[in-house]
């Protein structure tokens, strides 16, 4: 696709401004998701189409979208965020846009993590503890697991599929097995690490989440900061959030207030029991 858009571009001279946009975004996708090697070098090819692209047609929101996914794969996540940020902006409806923000926020977050990790082993180290630190670093970090990229470890795409895991993850084991002329230890154990989380659903849904505890903060916090109208009290927030006393004593009072209307239906019907006191252990 990518071969096919480029010599489509060179003959695109009269065709407007959107056509020309769409080559050019077609060839930024095709870039992005061909891999070919070098990596880095496709990747940032696939990102200058795509800001032609977005020259010409600011508002192509395909064209932002696929350069976020280009940032992401690049491991610039600061961009990407940037650019989901603007495509809300535009289309707040863009499919799936909340979770790729989320993902985003998620992995600038893990990357932040690394860092700091790093940079903590490095001080340690200067001191003669290089391996203390580090691993001190660790252990005071609750998701060290997840401070890898495992889909740069893997060169897959930020949105491959389960299909693509696999192939790679096979050509890559057999690459660095120990017992391979080529092997290595170290980077057959981080491949085979990616593919364990890569490779189920599970595990790939917590770790694009950041959510090492299974807690879902960070959805709610980014859905909060970029969706906030869909949540229950925008814009104010809950106002018994901080207060759970309070909000069991609304409960009672309000399971109070349905059993007395209740009563009053049922003296006015003549009736023994009333819709609302079936009902009201729902409504609780």
């Amino acid at each position: 696709a990518a071969a096919i858009a480029g010599e489509a571009l060179k003959k695109a001279d009269g065709e407007t401004a959107w056509a020309r946009a769409e080559l050019h975004a077609i060839r930024g996708s095709g870039l992005r998701l061909g891999r070919t090697a070098p990596l880095r070098d496709s990747l940032s090819a696939a990102l200058a189409s795509l800001d032609e692209a977005l020259a010409l047609y600011p508002l192509y929101t395909r064209a932002l979208f696929e350069r976020a996914l280009t940032l992401m794969d690049l491991e610039d996540f600061e961009g990407a965020v940037g650019a989901f940020e603007r495509l809300v902006a535009i289309d707040k409806g863009y499919p799936h846009l909340l979770t790729w923000l989320v993902r985003a926020h998620a992995s600038l977050r893990r990357q932040r993590t690394g860092a700091a990790a790093r940079a903590l082993g490095g001080s340690a180290g200067g001191e003669g503890d290089a391996e203390g630190g580090d691993r001190r670093a660790a252990d005071d970090d609750d998701s060290a697991a997840f401070v890898h990229n495992h889909y740069m470890v893997l060169e897959v795409p930020c949105d491959c599929t389960v299909d693509e895991v696999k192939r790679t993850y096979r050509q890559m084991s057999l690459l660095y097995h120990p017992d391979k002329p080529t092997g290595d230890p170290q980077l057959f154990a981080r491949v085979s690490e990616a593919h364990a989380v890569l490779g189920d659903a599970e595990a790939r849904c917590r770790y694009d989440e950041g959510n090492a505890d299974g807690r879902g903060g960070l959805w709610r916090e980014i859905e909060g900061k970029y969706f906030a109208e869909s949540q229950q009290y925008w814009p104010f927030g809950d106002p018994l959030a901080a207060h759970p006393e309070q909000r069991a004593r609304r409960g009672v009072r309000r399971r109070e207030l349905l059993g007395r209307q209740a009563e009053a239906w049922r003296v006015q019907q003549g009736v023994a029991t009333s819709p609302l006191a079936v009902r009201s252990p729902a409504l609780e």
